[in-house]
């Protein structure tokens, strides 16, 4: 997960990603930059992906990712939260860096508990007050433990086993889903729903890994497209008052201006909007 941050226009609301880096990377065929198209002089979508963190990690610099001074100039309408791919990387290689990374699926389940109390109540002490009162889960989504064992890099003895493999993250999926019943927010099983047949892939002889995995832990741009197509519904069935249709566009459309009996007009005046059409 790294840091990358969307601001699309300056309103005051926002929505905040929280989220490991696997599915995350900040390119144009992005899922978060999808969202941020899709919200676009409606709300903020800013970005808070951090590469290789755990939730061990992730619960330990929450008080700085939403600092006080964060939290009292946004009203954060929605708060997204992904973990799980680094947490469920395996424990029992320890000639890969990855082993560091991985957090028993107990401790998983309480650190997103955690995570998820801290955004809605605060932490405790009064330090950070309640970051918003909307939060969706996402459980990780599958890897191709095939891609992930010829990727991988050899151990001691020459053979290649991968650092990842789909029924370790089936368990963290699952404890997404345990965590979400726990703490009453909705998830989204993204686990589940990219390894659904599709027509699509099935009458060209791909496999949901295939098109969705370009190494098989992240995402192709087919994958990012998928996984906003899931996100932007799931948003919709869960949290209908945030329908971007449903909220006014921050300043008029230019063609309102160009109509507008009242638009400046003389391209001497300093308010005179820009003569740009895009």
């Amino acid at each position: 997960m790294m840091i990358r941050v969307y601001y699309i226009y300056s309103r005051t609301e926002h929505h905040q990603l929280l989220h490991h880096h696997s599915t995350s990377v900040c390119r144009a065929d992005g899922w978060v930059a999808s969202l941020a198209e899709h919200y676009s002089r409606r709300f903020d979508v800013i970005n808070r992906g951090f590469s290789g963190y755990n939730t061990r990690w992730a619960r330990q610099y929450l008080t700085q990712v939403f600092s006080p001074l964060v939290v009292e100039e946004r009203r954060i309408e929605l708060v997204v939260v992904m973990l799980g791919a680094n947490d469920a990387a395996r424990p029992d290689l320890p000639y890969m860096i990855s082993a560091k990374q991985s957090v028993p699926v107990d401790e998983f389940e309480e650190n997103l508990c955690a995570i998820i109390r801290f955004l809605l109540h605060g932490d405790g002490s009064g330090t950070v007050g309640s970051v918003t009162h909307r939060v969706l889960l996402l459980t990780p989504p599958p890897v191709d433990t095939i891609k992930r064992r010829e990727n991988a890099q050899p151990g001691p003895d020459g053979t290649r086993i991968g650092d990842r493999n789909n029924e370790r993250v089936t368990m963290y999926a699952e404890a997404c889903q345990r965590v979400a019943a726990r703490m009453d927010v909705p998830v989204l099983d993204i686990h589940s729903h990219f390894q659904q047949p599709r027509q699509e892939w099935s009458s060209k002889g791909t496999t949901w890994a295939e098109a969705l995995l370009s190494d098989g832990l992240h995402l192709t741009a087919q994958g990012n497209q998928v996984m906003f197509e899931i996100l932007r519904g799931g948003i919709a069935r869960n949290f209908p008052e945030l329908v971007p249709e449903r909220w006014p566009m921050d300043l008029p459309d230019w063609k309102q201006l160009i109509s507008s009996p009242s638009s400046p007009s003389s391209p001497s005046s300093p308010s005179s909007p820009s003569s740009s059409s895009d």
